[in-house]
């Protein structure tokens, strides 16, 4: 897969969608994925996308946990 970002594009759009989100602790996951393009087993002709999911997360065992 060539993946049409670099590394340093990746990591502005992740602290970019943090950022816009006000999260101050969150889960990020960002996925690279053949996009619609040609159907078949080898998706070579289709596009890359990428996606960046982001969810805050709270107090991992609960707000009074020491």
């Amino acid at each position: 897969m060539e993946v049409p970002y670099s590394k340093e594009e990746i990591i502005e759009a992740i602290k970019s969608v943090i950022k816009e989100n006000k999260f101050e602790s969150a889960y990020i996951r960002p996925l690279l994925f053949y996009s619609y393009g040609n159907l078949g087993l080898v998706p070579k002709f289709s596009p890359v996308e990428l996606t960046i999911g982001a969810w805050e997360c709270g107090a991992y065992l609960g707000e009074k946990a020491e």
